[in-house]
């Protein structure tokens, strides 16, 4: 199978040069990455000059934005016409990077998934909420620094031979702890139908480790074991009415039909809502209109059944923007 082509565009003024490691790990294992761009004063600014080092090691262009003479947004604006510059090439990237804490870009991304390209964003755990729900894929860099490390201590436990660090059961306490963070079934579903219907909507196969992965990003401590299944797979299977089909290696996560009922209509619900709000963004004084759809639509439908004061709630915990 070819390996996807990555355009990555990295807001250097926006991002610390301490995640250069983890950013190039992570999408070495996406696909090729076919240009690599970094934006900043990497002369006068002493936090981006320390880019200068990795884009030597990861042969990044570098845009040198003389911000005394040309202005804070110089990079900013760089960054956005570079990468219209390759949205509209006839050999397209099949996926944009954008490292970036900063909402400014929100509209580049929501730009460029018009074209159903896939956009994945790298940033700050506290980014702007409209940036992150616009990317297809939205990755903490704080969270991917950890996992890496994680992974490397595993590694220097597993060539030293040191299991007895390893072999430890957690206390009672640990144990409560875990427990109190499991996450409300009813998010994960949302979650999984939401990223389906991404995929779909994009004309993509949604595939079922990618789905498990996008969703541990948005859910870090999700494990289909708290809700009694062994794997993934059985959980869509016995709670959704999502199949998954294998197609060769590959395990695809399909429409399947099933029985209707409560928890199935709550899913027509999501896909309906996204139908209509694609982008995901939905205004105060539209909430009223909507509520009066879904009750034309599904008379039976009551999201105070599943916990909600207000539609405008069950919106954003859907992860729409409502503004």
């Amino acid at each position: 199978m070819q390996e996807k082509k990555i355009v990555l565009l990295i807001d250097a003024e926006n991002t610390s040069a301490k995640f250069a490691d983890g950013i190039m790990k992570y999408l070495t294992k996406q696909g090729d990455i076919i240009s690599a761009q970094i934006y900043g004063d990497f002369i006068d600014n002493n936090n981006t000059k320390q880019w200068n080092g990795k884009a030597v090691q990861y042969n990044l262009q570098r845009y040198q934005a003389d911000t005394t003479k040309a202005g804070k947004n110089a990079a900013d604006i760089a960054l956005v016409i570079d990468a219209m510059d390759f949205l509209h090439k006839e050999n397209h990237a099949d996926i944009f990077c954008i490292i970036t804490s900063d909402g400014d870009f929100t509209r580049l991304v929501e730009r460029i998934r018009k074209e159903n390209i896939e956009v994945i964003g790298m940033g700050k755990e506290d980014a702007s909420p409209r940036l992150r729900r616009a990317c297809s894929e939205y990755v903490g860099l704080e969270q991917l620094t950890d996992k890496t490390k994680k992974e490397e201590h595993n590694k220097n436990i597993k060539e030293n031979k040191t299991p007895k660090q390893n072999s430890r059961k957690p206390d009672k306490n640990q144990k409560a702890a875990q427990n109190n963070k499991k996450i409300p079934l009813k998010n994960i579903k949302m979650a999984l139908n939401e990223l389906v219907q991404m995929d779909e909507n994009a004309g993509k196969e949604p595939d079922l480790g990618g789905i498990k992965s996008r969703i541990q990003l948005r859910y870090p401590g999700f494990d289909e074991k708290d809700y009694g299944y062994k794997s993934i797979r059985e959980l869509i299977d016995k709670e959704t009415k999502f199949k998954v089909y294998q197609e060769g290696t590959h395990a695809i996560v399909m429409s399947g039909k099933k029985e209707s009922g409560v928890d199935s209509q709550l899913e027509e619900v999501c896909r309906f809502m996204i139908e209509l709000y694609p982008r995901k963004v939905i205004g105060q004084h539209e909430i009223g209109s909507l509520g009066r759809k879904l009750k034309n639509q599904f008379p039976q439908f009551q999201y105070k059944e599943y916990g909600y004061k207000k539609l405008s709630v069950f919106l954003e915990d859907l992860g729409f923007n409502v503004y």
